[in-house]
């Protein structure tokens, strides 16, 4: 028996969700609770109050950056990311989530993620800036050229690649018992480019500001009273290995990061601060010269069509990566755009690179079971009974070390019991 279905755009009699009229959105403005100022190597510390709920998406930092420098250099990487060597996430002084060289993996999520378009618009909060201020070019959004003294600037931005931001959900704070960000500054050495001298570098006027959803105690209680609350997320996992000059042939590189649900891979090669490489870690070069990438993890080797050639088809590797980052409709999702020209994805082992121009040769991997079901729990790989090995065919011998980073995006599942304000991560 057929029936009729009303379009939504005439169905009057559709209920609408609404929200109680004591709900509020408060924004909050944190500061660190062990300081004002902040230099090389320290840590920044804040405390996120066990009142309402955090907003994920709502979350951002911005700050004051003092570099002093006594020969023109640049910022290298994105300007706004650089300083932030490592984030630490405690949850009832807990450690959940720890990330290492975030700052390499919010510059790499800001080349894959944010089309040129999107760079340009906020190209002041994430402290881009050229040698032409006057006339910003298109490929001149990474990095920022300072002067022979260096530079006094504010940036702003989000804290993406955290479990905490990640969260498909509100973060009850007040059922977790006191929410920690420990962010452990990078040196200026590590994230300039400023001659044989070595910077100085000092955030200040820091703040961490996010909203604070209120829904009132009658709701709270309800939720309070719950056995278990289950918030899907994601994290990042970075790993690194070296390979040694005049190496040739087949490599075989061990990472052991171990996940239930992996849904992405990149593969990294940088090195150190040279003439070639301005960048340092925040390049990434092709190392193999005219070979090949793949990964193999729990016995499958991706992509099962075989390795990745940058001989017979380099630009194949480009749609792998889009693949490995899209959104729900794969390779058809073009609202996620990236800020990769043909420059950046063509440096080679020995190219030399520039700061508005950094090296963007990133080797991604799709792990997913099923591209678009990014509801499911568990719709990656898991490296948890096995190592994650990259094979590489170096066809020319690489002229200088290499650092090769791992960068894996994986699921992750927090369960809250809001009785106890225990949190628990499966991962």
């Amino acid at each position: 028996m057929s029936q009729t279905v009303l379009p939504s755009s005439i169905n009057y009699a559709e209920q609408l969700p609404y929200l109680p009229s004591q709900v509020q959105n408060l924004t909050q403005v944190l500061a660190p609770i062990n300081g004002a100022s902040f230099t090389d190597g320290q840590q920044i510390i804040f405390d996120i109050p066990s009142r309402g709920f955090v907003d994920p998406k709502s979350v951002y930092i911005r700050y004051k950056n003092v570099v002093v420098a006594t020969a023109q250099g640049s910022i290298c990487g994105c300007p706004a990311f650089a300083p932030f060597q490592r984030i630490d996430t405690f949850i009832n002084s807990s450690l959940v989530e720890s990330v290492n060289d975030w700052n390499v993996i919010a510059h790499t999520w800001s080349n894959l993620y944010l089309g040129v378009n999107e760079k340009y618009g906020a190209q002041g909060g994430f402290g881009y800036a050229d040698p032409t201020p006057t006339t910003v070019n298109m490929d001149e959004l990474d990095g920022r050229v300072m002067t022979a003294t260096g530079d006094t600037f504010s940036v702003s931005c989000p804290l993406p690649c955290l479990m905490l931001t990640s969260c498909e959900k509100l973060i009850p704070a007040f059922a977790t018992g006191g929410i920690r960000l420990v962010i452990t500054l990078d040196t200026a050495v590590n994230i300039t480019s400023t001659g044989t001298t070595a910077p100085t570098m000092t955030l200040s006027n820091i703040e961490l500001v996010y909203d604070m959803v209120d829904f009132g105690a009658e709701i709270q209680a309800g939720i309070s009273m719950s056995e278990s609350l289950v918030i899907k997320s994601s994290g990042y996992s970075l790993n690194s290995t070296s390979v040694s000059s005049g190496t040739s042939g087949q490599q075989t590189l061990v990472y052991n990061q171990r996940f239930a649900s992996i849904k992405h891979a990149l593969f990294l090669a940088s090195g150190g601060k040279t003439t070639a490489l301005l960048n340092g870690k925040f390049d990434s070069v092709n190392i193999c010269g005219n070979g090949s990438y793949s990964l193999f993890c729990g016995g499958v080797q991706f992509p099962q069509g075989g390795a990745l050639n940058t001989q017979t088809n380099r630009q194949g590797i480009l749609q792998e990566l889009r693949k490995a980052t899209s959104g729900s409709k794969g390779l058809y999702d073009w609202s996620k755009s990236m800020s990769i020209n043909s420059i950046e994805f063509g440096y080679n082992e020995n190219d030399t690179t520039t700061v508005t121009q950094p090296g963007k040769f990133y080797v991604g991997f799709s792990m997913v079971k099923l591209t678009g079901q990014s509801e499911a729990m568990l719709n990656g790989t898991s490296s948890q009974n096995s190592p994650i090995n990259v094979q590489l065919n170096i066809g020319t011998a690489t002229v200088t070390t290499k650092n090769c980073s791992l960068i894996l995006n994986y699921d992750a599942i927090l369960m809250i019991d809001p009785r106890t304000k225990q949190v628990r991560v499966n991962q």
